[in-house]
């Protein structure tokens, strides 16, 4: 995941999206999205 999807998944978790919807807004698999917010 680039530093740019990142930091714009970082500013979504703030948000009452849900991780799903975070990972397609930012055209990331929901695997690799958990890879990289374990905690989420």
């Amino acid at each position: 995941m680039t530093e740019e999807r990142r930091n714009a998944a970082t500013k979504l978790l703030k948000t009452e999206m849900s991780s799903r919807e975070i990972a397609r807004a930012i055209g990331v698999s929901i695997s690799t999205f958990y890879r990289h917010f374990p905690a989420r």
